[in-house]
């Protein structure tokens, strides 16, 4: 499991793109065992960012 952040300044605020990449055989099961906890945490997790972000811009 690989995640991924990039903040793209835009219009005087940033833009914050998150990923998650799964790989390898069981990748399918991983995902769908974690969908539901990383659906209910990442926005509060890029939210924090973003305001982070903004802060040191």
């Amino acid at each position: 499991m690989v995640f991924e952040h990039e903040l793209i300044p835009e219009s005087g605020a940033i833009k914050v793109v998150h990923r998650v990449t799964f790989s390898g055989m069981l990748s399918f099961l991983l995902g769908t065992m974690l969908v539901k906890q990383l659906n209910h945490g990442l926005p509060v997790t890029l939210a924090s960012l973003k305001r982070l972000a903004e802060g040191a811009a």
